[in-house]
């Protein structure tokens, strides 16, 4: 079994520089909270979810961006069974604070349709309203038994801080995913990360996390200029995680 304390989860924020929002300057705070992804503590997942979008929405964030399969954990073989449609009760948990707060929310979820488990993400608006979902193209089978069911569109949508496009972790390692969003020209791109490994493997994997973002950086031909934190200190405060603030400019 892995230790929870030795997985990071991060959110990578990208952006075209020349971008505009209604032909005017726009400057949006974005949140990277950097939570304790505990597999099946949905309560405890959402609570940790709740304290962070409070956080960020007061020091003024507006798009405020979670990890990888937030409420369940990644790879996590109980999703199968826990895991509910979206719309459905976790969404429904995670639009009611989204309202509540009144920011966008970006978040990792699991997703179940019929006999499938996606490995999704959805971006929320400030009303609660569903703006964006992505199901992961890229699912690593490997990594689970029964794996997940891959998704295949990749969409950006406008909003009032521009055109945002999503895609998930391993999502930028396939070239074509890469492409296909490129070509979609998103003023930011949002994509949440579940980057696990074994406490002693630490800070390597952190480095080699870097790497793969670098490589995604270079692939889409510098179109995104990237905003990149994480940390490894993930025992200071496990309830609360940590919360980074960012401006980027449209």
């Amino acid at each position: 079994m892995m230790n929870h304390w030795g997985w990071i989860t991060v959110c990578l924020l990208s952006m075209i520089t020349t971008g505009t929002c209604l032909g005017e300057t726009v400057v949006v705070k974005v949140a990277i909270a950097q939570i304790s992804c505990i597999d099946s503590d949905r309560d405890g997942n959402l609570v940790r979810i709740e304290n962070a979008l409070a956080e960020a929405a007061e020091q003024g964030a507006q798009i405020v961006c979670f990890p990888e399969t937030a409420i369940y954990g990644w790879v996590n073989p109980e999703a199968h069974e826990r895991a509910q449609p979206i719309p459905g009760k976790d969404f429904d948990a995670l639009a009611a604070l989204a309202k509540r707060y009144g920011v966008y929310l970006s978040i990792g979820l699991a997703e179940k349709e019929g006999d499938h488990l996606h490995d999704s993400a959805v971006l929320i608006d400030d009303k609660g309203n569903q703006a964006l979902k992505h199901r992961k193209i890229n699912t690593l089978d490997h990594l689970m038994s029964p794996p997940y069911t891959p998704g295949s569109d990749v969409k950006t949508v406008e909003t009032k801080y521009g055109r945002i496009g999503l895609v998930i972790c391993a999502d930028t390692f396939d070239a074509s995913v890469v492409d296909r969003m490129k070509r979609q020209r998103p003023e930011l791109l949002l994509v949440p990360y579940g980057w696990a490994a074994n406490k002693q493997d630490w800070p390597q994997h952190g480095i080699s996390l870097k790497n793969t973002i670098a490589s995604a950086h270079r692939s889409s031909g510098n179109t995104y200029r990237s905003l990149f934190r994480f940390t490894t200190d993930r025992t200071s405060d496990p309830l609360r995680g940590k919360t980074s603030i960012s401006s980027w400019i449209t």
